[in-house]
């Protein structure tokens, strides 16, 4: 049979699927087996211990993940797209996402679907290349050591992005530098014919320039040492508008935040790198949208409210804060626990008050370890509440109409809960 599409999702299936039954940490997908067959698939790779014989073809593995990662390697090799690897701790999807606009000027590109990121959501990526993708932006994400090592091996890009080095899932990692070894691994193939794009302004980083690489390496941000760096900025109207050195162009992001500048500059970079006029370079930055939940602006006939509760750090509440400056409004800032610090988790916490220090008129602790934060606020406004629940019970006391409200928390808090009773409660 003719497979057009390869799924690991049972509902999405047709008579020209391929279904891997994929074992994951909250649902096995043998479990959906019959289910697919009942929507028409007939070809199945599954694992040796489970059998499932009904008119089809069966392929039996020791592993369906790695048969996951095989055809995706053998897919790309096929395809041969011109591939961008985005890797860091912060601001991955929206350089992946800059990164798409700017080369889509060129030719047709592919880049992840939400958080398609890992050793999963990659491949389910490159199985949409067809015969015409020119590009393919790929977001890399790493929890554990050695996460990127797998993709590299399936990817190897032609140019690598490293956003920064900070301490999103630090306790899984020693120390940052631990970290920064397991990020440079999206290098691992890399010869003279790769790039690496760097944040410069990083500590870690910028120590690349003094080592002696297999590759070429292009570094970006403020400071005037490195390649591409950002000569001026301005901030107005709601968008940031900003210069490069050597290039005349005033280019504009359509939202409130120095710290996107970084991302702009890669994605600057990587249109330069692939001779797209500045123009059309411009053009792309100009479009860009923030993806939902990032940054994410809501206006109610109550609020305004930043939902920015996808993911959480040190760097990205510095992100958060820097945008919700520009507003002139009553600023209230909701922030959940950062997850995944380790033996970290207090040190880095008790550094947040010094973070939000004079960014907001009210700030709302929810959570658990963010308590560590409680102690060492005392120049703020602020409030604790352990659950999202005794906080629902204050928030019409709490808020005023027209607050601008920023919620802010690692994903797995599902502060989304609180923009929706927001949303609901206007």
């Amino acid at each position: 049979m003719e497979i057009n599409n390869i799924r690991i999702d049972s509902r999405l299936v047709d008579n020209n699927s391929l279904f891997i039954a994929i074992i994951g940490d909250k649902r096995d997908g043998h479990l959906y087996l019959q289910d697919a067959y009942n929507n028409g698939c007939r070809n199945f790779i599954v694992s040796k211990n489970h059998y499932f014989f009904n008119n089809i073809n069966l392929s039996l593995v020791s592993d369906t993940k790695k048969s996951l990662l095989s055809i995706a390697k053998y897919y790309i090799e096929s395809f041969k797209p011109y591939t961008v690897g985005i890797t860091g701790s912060v601001g991955k999807t929206t350089t992946r996402n800059m990164v798409s606009e700017v080369l889509s000027k060129c030719g047709n590109t592919i880049k992840n679907d939400a958080n398609q990121n890992n050793e999963i959501g990659v491949p389910l990526t490159i199985f949409r290349l067809k015969h015409d993708t020119k590009y393919l932006a790929l977001e890399m994400g790493m929890d554990h050591k050695g996460d990127l090592l797998k993709l590299t091996d399936i990817v190897n890009p032609n140019i690598g992005i490293i956003t920064n080095i900070g301490m999103s899932h630090i306790g899984n990692f020693k120390d940052k530098f631990d970290l920064f070894l397991s990020k440079l691994q999206i290098t691992d193939k890399f010869n003279d014919n790769n790039i690496l794009i760097v944040n410069g302004d990083d500590k870690y980083l910028s120590s690349l320039r003094y080592r002696d690489l297999d590759y070429k390496l292009i570094t970006i941000g403020f400071r005037k040492d490195n390649d591409l760096y950002c000569t001026s900025y301005k901030i107005s109207d709601g968008k940031t508008y900003f210069k490069v050195n050597d290039i005349e162009t005033l280019f504009v992001i359509n939202t409130t935040s120095k710290y996107l500048i970084y991302n702009a500059l890669f994605a600057i970079e990587v249109g330069l790198i692939n001779n797209i006029s500045i123009e059309d370079i411009k053009d792309a930055l100009t479009s860009f949208k923030n993806e939902k939940k990032r940054l994410e602006k809501i206006v109610t006939n109550k609020y305004t409210i930043i939902n920015d509760c996808y993911n959480s750090s040190l760097d990205s509440i510095r992100c958060a804060v820097d945008y919700l400056k520009a507003f002139e409004n009553r600023k209230v800032l909701i922030l959940g626990d950062i997850k995944e610090l380790g033996v970290y988790e207090k040190d880095v916490i008790e550094t947040i008050p010094s973070i939000i220090n004079k960014c907001c008129d009210l700030v709302i602790y929810i959570g658990d370890n963010i308590k560590y934060a409680v102690s060492l606020s005392n120049d703020l406004n602020y409030i604790y509440f352990e659950n999202k629940e005794d906080f629902y019970k204050r928030a019409d006391t709490l808020l005023c109409k027209d607050d601008v409200i920023l919620i802010k928390a690692s994903n797995s808090c599902n502060f989304d809960e609180i923009t929706k009773y927001l949303i609901g409660n206007n």
